[in-house]
């Protein structure tokens, strides 16, 4: 189903999903990274809202594996999910450009196109991509991730630690604990991966490397148009 019949999501707070995730039954669209069609500015809001989904899912297959949390009250699912949009979604978009196109001015979307380098000038509202996020993205992390040619299984250990920050705002002490405990588990996976797969000599220099300078993720446009942004950011 196309995209535009599936989005915007008539929900206003992360919450309303907590309480009801049969809301999003439907709601996820296919993904794919491809560097062949430029976006249409109408489409980045829907980029944004199935990333947004992308990102309840990562939270909730992994707590699921943490042997759950305490989510009577939902506060420490919906703190992982606020922490780890923006940094996941920029991750996942930097390192399948990387991993897809060759030309070093376009950044791979997930709904099978790309936005161009000079996004400002091409769109008439970048949304959640302005303020110099593509530019930096191409030149922060796609450049190095395209020069260490991520493998899948770095991709996912990578993308699991993004989400497991245990010091995402609102964790419980309980929340903090377990969340660290299931994120060291993943990093040393990533360890071993990067030392048997690459031969490196230095492993956990290049795991780190692969897990840095996304806190440029965190500086977005406004977001006032897409009230679950808002929330997200609020």
């Amino acid at each position: 189903m196309d995209a535009s019949q599936l989005y915007p999501l008539r929900l206003n707070t992360l919450r309303e999903i907590m309480d009801d995730p049969s809301k999003l039954k439907g709601k996820r669209s296919e993904m794919r990274y491809e560097p062949f069609r430029m976006a249409k500015n109408d489409e980045l809001s829907s980029v944004a809202y199935r990333r947004l989904i992308a990102a309840i899912d990562w939270v909730e297959h992994l707590t699921a594996l943490m042997g759950g949390l305490c989510v009577e009250d939902k506060v420490p699912f919906i703190a992982l999910v606020k922490n780890a949009f923006a940094p996941l979604m920029v991750f996942k978009f930097a390192s399948r450009t990387a991993e897809v196109a060759k030309d070093e001015n376009i950044l791979c979307l997930c709904n099978f196109a790309y936005v161009p380098r000079n996004i400002s000038q091409a769109f008439s509202d970048s949304y959640h991509l302005g303020n110099g996020l593509v530019d930096r993205a191409l030149d922060e992390l796609v450049r190095p991730y395209r020069s260490y040619g991520l493998r899948e299984e770095e991709i996912v250990c990578v993308s699991a630690m993004i989400v497991l920050n245990p010091l995402a705002r609102d964790l419980s002490v309980e929340a903090f604990d377990k969340v660290l405990e299931m994120r060291n588990k993943i990093e040393d996976t990533l360890y071993m991966i990067v030392k048997e797969a690459r031969a490196s000599q230095q492993p956990a220099m290049l795991a780190n490397a692969m897990c840095e300078n996304l806190q440029f993720a965190q500086v977005f446009s406004s977001t006032g148009e897409i009230p679950l942004l808002t929330d997200l950011f609020g």
